[in-house]
């Protein structure tokens, strides 16, 4: 299946001063894959080092000596490298010194391109013992597969076409619009993530093959909690978290119902956790809503999100019977699919950042589901997305936030056809949900 990163990675290995490459992503997103379908869309000759089946090269980084390992690599792989080759070190977590090592490639072999990624990466940083090579490596963040790529994958060129081209006040029919809310409600159960994906797209008709394949991921990361933190009291407490904290997503998280016994702060590190391998997705509470958004957004308030509307309604038991019936499209599950593509909005250069705004008191609360800063035609916009089915009339929280920031514009995602209108001074974009991969773009040609 084609990813839309490789457009990144061609930009990166083109680039002047071009670094080593991270990336970042959840396990099974299909960092591997990605590389070599780069290397073998580019022609390059891809030599792949998987540092945990050789454990000696812990030794060999540890040398910080180049030319040593250049060439232990080399007799590793068989061959020399040659002027088109690509380095790629995968599973890189295994040799944290491969890390340290990736500034020497910058400073002493500029000319071989390098890519490192691993499992839950994030996990094992707070542990190493050195500096990282700040200023000389760039990270690149990959999630789950898009509903676009998803798109491009069922061969679905006709619908792409309509979606790229749609600019608000356009005639959108009601069969586009239905077909495109059947695919959208199909990707919501089978999800984003490579393997159960791939199962899909082979046989849509074999729904255990690829609800097999989701359950795989689900239970390779609960394994992993026991093989990437050194403090072994944390695997009980993860893995209670992990299987707990779906059914709190998107809401005010009560800490003691997801690990009972435990302190709340060490629930909430187990939360920090998730977050750091990707698995959850942080939503911050951000007042003022003004740029830079992470400046004003606060570190104790937050909601949370899974990485992938698949594998949390594997985790919810949500029924894949009902593909062909009318969807619903209320609470969770609309919620989800809007967050795992807007985290990923500033991809690949920029990790996975959602907002959201809140305004606690006795009779004026208030709750904006997402807050985004997209860049449009008079630059940089601070928009207010509502996900809503219900009539405009009824959404009291997106008023007071127009009333109080009067931002230029405000979205409602809803499972309706588009639609224009005004609230005040603020125009109000409806638009159906599966159109939230091209907010950007539409919102620019405002």
């Amino acid at each position: 299946m084609q990813r839309s990163a490789i457009v990144g990675l061609k930009d990166w290995i083109k680039s002047k001063n071009r670094r080593p490459l991270v990336i970042r992503g959840a396990r099974q997103t299909g960092k591997s894959t990605l590389v070599r379908m780069f290397a073998e869309a580019e022609g390059l000759d891809l030599i792949e080092i998987n540092l945990e089946r050789h454990a000696y090269f812990d030794r060999t980084f540890a040398t910080l000596d180049l030319k040593v390992i250049c060439s232990a690599i080399e007799d590793t792989v068989g061959k020399a490298f040659a002027k088109n080759s690509l380095l790629f070190l995968d599973e890189i977590q295994a040799t944290p010194q491969a890390l340290a090592a990736l500034r020497y490639f910058f400073e002493e072999r500029p000319e071989l391109p390098v890519i490192a990624a691993g499992s839950l990466l994030e996990l094992v940083l707070p542990d190493i013992e050195f500096a990282m090579p700040v200023g000389r490596i760039e990270y690149f963040h990959l999630g789950p597969l898009t509903f676009v790529e998803y798109l491009r994958a069922m061969g679905e060129d006709r619908a792409l076409s309509h979606l790229e081209s749609y600019e608000p006040g356009k005639v959108w029919t009601a069969t586009m619009h239905q077909r495109l809310t059947n695919l959208m409600f199909t990707y919501m159960q089978v999800g984003g993530m490579p393997d159960p994906l791939a199962c899909y797209v082979e046989d849509p008709k074999d729904t255990r093959r690829w609800m097999q394949a989701q359950q795989r991921i689900i239970d390779t990361y609960q394994d992993d909690f026991n093989k990437y933190r050194k403090r072994g009291d944390w695997a009980p407490i993860l893995q209670q978290v992990y299987l707990r904290l779906p059914a709190s997503l998107s809401q005010k998280i009560k800490y003691a119902e997801l690990a009972p016994g435990q302190r709340v702060e060490k629930i909430h590190q187990a939360i920090d956790m998730l977050i750091a391998a990707r698995v959850a997705l942080r939503a911050s509470h951000v007042a003022p809503p003004k740029m830079p958004l992470a400046a004003h957004a606060s570190p104790k308030v937050f909601k949370a999100y899974w990485l992938d509307i698949g594998l949390l309604g594997r985790l919810l038991g949500w029924s894949p019977a009902t593909v062909d019936v009318a969807p619903s499209f209320n609470g969770l599950r609309s919620e989800q699919f809007v967050a795992q593509h807007l985290a990923y909005i500033g991809a690949p250069m920029i990790g996975p950042e959602l907002f959201y705004w809140l305004r606690e008191g006795k009779l004026n609360n208030a709750e904006v589901d997402f807050v985004a800063a997209i860049v449009g035609h008079e630059g940089t916009h601070i928009v207010p997305i509502e996900v809503k089915s219900g009539p405009v009339a009824k959404m009291l929280s997106l008023k007071q936030f127009i009333e109080t920031y009067r931002p230029p514009i405000a979205v409602r995602l809803h499972g309706g056809l588009p639609e224009e209108s005004s609230l005040g001074q603020t125009k109000l974009l409806s638009l159906p949900l599966y159109m939230v991969p091209f907010l950007a773009p539409i919102v620019s040609r405002q």
